[in-house]
């Protein structure tokens, strides 16, 4: 309640006297993407996440990354749809869409109840999870988190969804939503979740 509001609420009002802040090339990053992982690398906590989504603000906001996601192909410029093309390939989006199945997972999915309408139960690939725990230099990188580690995503394929640093900030007139629906929609895929 109060912390998601916190962290949603204080992000999108920086006010007149926010400095700027400068795209800096840290490490060579050339997209806004490599910049914010390059100056945040790891989003842990509500703390660094209002870091990120003032740092995203500051360097040219959610309408400058939509325009690289869409100059990327993952978002279709006439519809700020999620693609669920080949190329670029956005599992997530493939899932939500029905594109990509996971037989294995339909117990989980129904286990959601009401909420399986909205939501979307994923799983990483098979082998990613039996690597959970190694230490082999080649699974660090992909392996999953848990041994059944588990993602909730929504079945809305527009853009402003699928990253949750952008929740609430995309203006209404690019179709945002308002940061209170914004924030109801985050309580509901937390009631998902725990459901």
């Amino acid at each position: 309640g109060s912390t998601l509001r916190n962290s949603f609420t204080s992000s999108t009002n920086l006010g007149e006297d926010a400095e700027a802040e400068h795209f800096l090339g840290v490490d060579g990053a050339t997209s806004l993407k490599a910049e914010l992982v390059g100056r945040i690398p790891k989003i842990a906590d509500a703390s660094k996440f209002r870091e990120a989504r003032r740092l995203l603000l500051q360097l040219g906001g959610p309408l400058l990354l939509l325009e690289e996601l869409t100059f990327a192909g993952f978002v279709d410029p006439n519809t700020d749809m999620l693609t669920v093309n080949e190329r670029p390939f956005n599992v997530f989006a493939h899932i939500a869409s029905g594109k990509l199945r996971q037989p294995a997972l339909e117990a989980e999915q129904s286990a959601l109840g009401a909420h399986s309408q909205k939501f979307m139960i994923c799983a990483n690939r098979p082998d990613n999870d039996l690597h959970w725990d190694s230490t082999d230099p080649k699974w660090i990188q992909k392996a999953s988190m848990a041994k059944r580690h588990r993602f909730l995503t929504t079945r809305d394929l527009h853009w402003q969804w699928f990253n949750l640093l952008i929740v609430g900030m995309v203006p209404s007139n690019a179709g945002g939503v308002h940061v209170v629906q914004a924030i109801r929609e985050v309580e509901e895929m937390k009631a998902a979740a725990l459901h």
